[in-house]
């Protein structure tokens, strides 16, 4: 397999930006593809890319499909799995997966050429109206939980934006009633090389969860010794879609004798652009 380095020597930073590429490193490759395709018989990579995905999966009976957009990465990497060139969020995928899993691209919806279009086919398929503020990784993620099997497993790797943002309602509360939050995993640094980007695994499954384990993670060692099975657990009862979820990693403590910080200082904001 050729080396990503080999990739950014062959391309430009324009086109990086354009297809959102940012590559999963191989440890968390391995994490998500270990997790999510036991006991499947099909997996979908939606954005397959530089296919590291798919790499780390050694079961050969295990029936592997990708889509990319961009002809050229999967020329430059050899890419041998059956790949279907075309824009993901725009194709009628023939059938619903076992497994799904993905490093959807990340940007904003509003730098998306042919949103429109997108927002048409997900009113017309799914009867979800977009936010015009989300970001592209969020409509990934949406289309690939109405294309998952049940009992079936998503483990995808997005900006963590949506646990704090307006825009974010939407999905949160698509994840917990549909019961298919099983964990969100949580990068306090960065995992990237190419991007400097907050980041979040989910974890989910179709099979009526009702309480989802959060975990916050520090740096590369504290994730390479992960234990689910270890963790802080909440129930779905206690989490609100309408509210940010970042504060459900930390452990909350109680202070007396506070006072409003609005006593002493005045706060306002300046113009949002939403390009953060």
């Amino acid at each position: 397999m050729k080396n990503i380095n080999d990739y950014y020597k062959v391309t430009n930073q324009k086109n990086i930006k354009k297809y959102g590429q940012f590559f999963t490193p191989d440890y968390i490759a391995k994490f998500m593809a270990d997790w999510v395709s036991k006991d499947a018989n099909n997996i979908l990579d939606p954005a397959i890319g530089n296919s590291i995905f798919f790499e780390q999966i050694k079961d050969l009976n295990i029936e592997k499909i990708g889509y990319d957009i961009d002809p050229n990465i999967i020329n430059f990497f050899k890419n041998e799995n059956n790949v279907i060139i075309s824009d993901y969020l725009l194709s009628d995928v023939p059938q619903k997966y076992d497994a799904i899993i993905c490093n959807p691209p990340y940007n904003r919806f509003q730098s998306i050429d042919n949103r429109e279009e997108i927002k048409k086919k997900f009113l017309n398929d799914y009867n979800i109206e977009v936010n015009g503020y989300t970001n592209q990784a969020i409509l990934f993620l949406i289309k690939s939980i109405m294309e998952i099997k049940k009992n079936g497993k998503i483990a995808y790797i997005i900006p963590t934006d949506f646990l704090e943002s307006s825009y974010g309602e939407q999905i949160k509360e698509l994840l917990l009633q549909e019961k298919l939050l099983f964990s969100i995993i949580n990068f306090e640094y960065n995992v990237f090389d190419n991007a400097t980007t907050t980041s979040c695994i989910l974890l989910l499954k179709k099979c009526n969860n009702s309480s989802v384990k959060m975990i916050n993670i520090k740096n590369k060692e504290e994730f390479l010794n992960l234990d689910l099975d270890n963790c802080l657990i909440i129930d779905y009862k206690n989490i609100n879609p309408k509210e940010k979820w970042l504060k459900l990693f930390k452990n909350q403590r109680t202070y007396n004798n506070l006072s409003k910080v609005n006593k002493y200082i005045k706060i306002s904001r300046g113009i949002a652009t939403g390009c953060n």
